[in-house]
C-alpha cells in the first residue's frame, strides 16, 4: 500500500484486554446456553468445548478452576478469561454494556486522533493464548461486532499477471 502512495499506520486497539474481557463476559452472560444451542451438533475444538463446559459450571467450580490457573499454572490471561465467565445478574450485564461503550468510545476516539480515513484488519481477530507446554487456545471474536462498528469484508488481491 505505501507503494500506491498510502501512508499506513499501524495502531494498537486501547484496552484490548478489556475487550476481551467484555467478550467473554457477554457471551457467556446466560452460563453459555445460547451458544451450547448455536453450536449443538458442530464439531468443535476440544479446548472450545472445555471452555463452555465450564462457562455453564457452577461458580464454586468457576473460581476453584480459575485459582489453579492462575497461581497453579501462572497462566494469567487464561485465569482473566475464565474470571469473566458464568452466569450474570441483569443489572451486571447492564453495567457491562455501559462499559463496552466506553471501550467503542476509546476505540473511535483513537481512531480520530490517528486521522485513520480506513482501519484494514483481519475479518476476524484471532488472538493465540500461549498457555505453556506448547498448548495454545485460539480465541477468535470481531472487535467490531463487539463494539458495534460497521464493519465488512473485501477482498484485496493482485491481478493475475499475463
Amino acid at each position: 500500500m505505501k507503494a500506491r502512495g498510502h501512508e499506513v499506520v499501524e495502531i494498537d486497539p486501547p484496552n484490548l484486554n478489556k475487550v476481551i474481557a467484555a467478550y467473554y463476559y457477554l457471551m457467556t452472560a446466560d452460563g453459555a446456553e445460547h451458544l451450547h444451542d448455536y453450536l449443538d451438533g458442530e464439531e468443535l475444538d476440544p479446548l472450545v468445548t472445555q471452555l463452555l463446559r465450564i462457562s455453564s459450571s457452577p461458580s464454586f467450580i468457576r473460581g476453584t478452576l480459575q485459582a489453579f490457573v492462575r497461581y497453579g499454572l501462572r497462566w494469567t490471561r487464561m485465569a482473566d478469561i475464565l474470571n469473566q465467565t458464568g452466569r450474570k445478574t441483569v443489572s451486571n450485564v447492564w453495567k457491562m454494556q455501559f462499559t463496552k461503550r466506553e471501550l467503542r468510545r476509546e476505540f473511535v476516539t483513537r481512531w480520530r486522533e490517528e486521522n485513520i480515513d480506513v482501519l484494514l484488519t483481519p475479518g476476524i481477530l484471532s488472538l493465540s493464548l500461549s498457555l505453556s507446554l506448547s498448548l495454545s487456545l485460539s480465541v477468535s471474536f470481531s472487535i467490531f461486532s463487539l463494539l458495534c462498528l460497521f464493519s465488512f469484508t473485501l477482498p484485496i488481491s493482485h491481478p493475475p499477471h499475463p
